[in-house]
């Protein structure tokens, strides 16, 4: 508002004045508001989505992400060196279907905030298959494990963050993120990470590339 001799001039809102990251979590009101008046809401409701979803194998590692992620916090399950992730504690561990559920079905997205999911210090249980997916926050899962690795072929991202994260192969052809696809400081794949157009950032074995990560962040670049 600016007010005036005449009165109360209303100010046009402009997505100009938004934070990006907020321009793009808000985008068409399909995801939540951070404001804390509706965070214990917004939690009760996507636990109740998600054990109706998974009611025969619910664990306390699925409280955690989804409580956490409808609160717009990081699901923490501890620290530890993701080499050793097979011996981490069942507390750790994590079920892949959750992600591809919590990032693709339309009324859990609704309980996620501009913050996005972010996992850190999980071990995955399967492999992560979001092809085709289109997902409209950031998806980080860091200092974790993904042994069986992802399928993000033809999934399109507002950022990846894979941080510190050890994982099986990864087949991201065709895949498109807008800001940004973050795989360094500790990223380790065991097996092919391939990105669009046939480019293989990594190849299994190729001790030289995994000695020298900032060359996948020159291919992930690339990946607009």
């Amino acid at each position: 508002e600016k007010r005036t001799g005449t009165g109360v001039e209303k100010k046009a809102f402009s997505c100009d004045n938004v934070p990006l990251r907020l321009e793009s979590a808000y985008r068409f009101g399909r995801m939540a508001a951070p404001d804390a008046a509706n965070r214990k809401s917004r939690m009760k409701r996507l636990l109740e989505l998600a054990k109706k979803r998974f009611p025969d194998d619910w664990t306390d590692a699925d409280e955690r992400l989804f409580g956490q992620t409808a609160m717009g916090e990081v699901a923490d399950y501890g620290d530890g060196d993701p080499v050793e992730a097979d011996k981490w504690d069942k507390e750790r561990v994590l079920t892949a279907n959750r992600i591809e559920w919590l990032c693709t079905d339309r009324e859990a997205i609704t309980a996620v905030t501009h913050r996005g999911v972010r996992i850190k210090g999980a071990r995955m249980e399967g492999k992560v298959n979001l092809n085709f997916a289109k997902i409209e926050f950031p998806l980080s899962i860091k200092l974790s494990a993904i042994p069986r690795g992802m399928f993000l072929q033809r999934c399109q991202l507002y950022a990846l963050f894979l941080t510190g994260t050890h994982t099986g192969s990864i087949n991201a052809d065709g895949v498109r993120v807008e800001h940004g696809l973050h795989m360094s400081k500790g990223f380790h794949p065991k097996g092919d990470v391939r990105l669009p157009s046939g480019r293989w950032a990594f190849r299994d074995g190729d001790s030289d590339d995994l000695q020298e990560p900032e060359r996948l962040e020159e291919c992930a670049e690339e990946v607009h």
